[in-house]
């Protein structure tokens, strides 16, 4: 499960801002992760992540999306907090609605329910191997510089999260 509010920043600012300038749209869902494939000689496992999620707020549509993971589970620090480090960049995303965000950064008159769907995680446990795991995620749809539907923009959401098992 995981919640977090859209942030005015770009993807490329959110992920060195230290004070983000927010809107008043946020999302709520959950996330089903499945690992298809552990590296055996690197610490990397490749995941499929899919999420069904609601925005509110300002907004008011549903975000479903899919996207392949890479986790990275190697650490220094990994002794006093598990941590992992989980991105993806192609994945697909569809909204039930085009946000009014969003049209204003599409670049187009019409914006587009179906865009790219881009997430960047850092995750933490407080062992290798606790069953919990707390994560924060750039949750981002992109229209990838207009390649998708000719849409430039997007949106991203700042999130935190719980992670377990089942």
């Amino acid at each position: 499960m995981f919640a977090g509010a859209l942030t005015q920043n770009s993807f490329i600012h959110s992920l060195y801002s230290i004070d983000p300038k927010w809107t008043s749209s946020y999302i709520a869902g959950i996330d089903l992760s499945y690992r298809f494939y552990r590296f055996h000689r690197l610490p990397v496992d490749l995941e499929l992540d899919v999420t069904v999620a609601k925005r509110f707020g300002d907004d008011r549509q549903w975000d479903v999306g899919a996207i392949p993971m890479l986790r990275w589970r190697e650490f220094p620090w990994n002794d006093l907090l598990y941590t992992n480090f989980r991105i993806g960049l192609l994945g697909a995303s569809y909204v039930t609605g085009v946000s009014p965000w969003e049209l204003h950064w599409a670049g187009n008159t019409h914006g587009s329910r179906y865009l790219n769907y881009l997430s960047v995680e850092l995750d933490f446990k407080p062992s290798r191997g606790s069953d919990l795991e707390g994560f924060i995620r750039l949750h981002h749809r992109s229209g990838i510089f207009g390649l998708v539907n000719d849409t430039h923009g997007g949106s991203t959401y700042m999130t935190t999260g719980v992670r377990w098992p089942f």
